[in-house]
C-alpha cells in the first residue's frame, strides 16, 4: 500500500512543483531605521538583477521591516531610499536558492540632497 501512495503522489506533483520544493527561492529581509534606532516606515527597497531582467520592490512597514521573497538565485543590486534621508546602494549581493539574506539599513536625517552611498555589509541567514 505505501508504494501505491508514493506513485500517486509522484503523479500529482508536476516537475515544476517538485523542483520548487527541492530548491526554494531566495529571500531578503531587514529593518530600516534612523541612526537613533527609530524605525523608518515607507522606505522603498528595490532589488535589481545584474544578469537578467528582474526587479523586485517593496516598502518598509510601520515597524521599519521589509521582506522580499521568491527571488530567483543570482546576483542583484539592492537600493534603499527614504524620503528626507537619502538612499543607500549595495552594488552586488548574491541570492542563493533556499537562503535568506539579512540586510538592515540605517539612515541619518539630512535637509540637503543626498547621493546614494555604497555599502557592502550583508548577512546571510538560513
Amino acid at each position: 500500500m505505501p508504494i501505491l501512495s508514493i506513485l500517486i503522489l509522484a503523479l500529482l506533483l508536476t516537475p515544476l512543483e517538485a523542483q520548487q520544493r527541492l530548491n526554494p527561492a531566495a529571500a531578503i529581509d531587514g529593518v530600516a531605521s534612523t541612526d537613533g534606532g527609530a524605525p523608518l516606515p515607507g522606505v522603498k527597497i528595490a532589488l535589481d538583477s545584474l544578469t537578467k531582467p528582474g526587479h523586485f520592490e517593496t516598502q518598509t512597514n510601520a515597524a521599519g521591516r521589509y521582506v522580499i521573497e521568491n527571488v530567483p538565485a543570482g546576483p542583484y543590486s539592492v537600493t534603499a531610499e527614504a524620503k528626507g534621508f537619502g538612499c543607500s546602494i549595495i552594488p552586488k549581493v548574491v541570492m542563493e536558492d533556499g537562503k535568506r539574506l539579512k540586510q538592515d539599513f540605517e539612515f541619518v536625517h539630512s535637509r540637503k540632497k543626498l547621493g546614494c552611498p555604497v555599502i557592502s555589509q550583508t548577512h546571510v541567514g538560513t
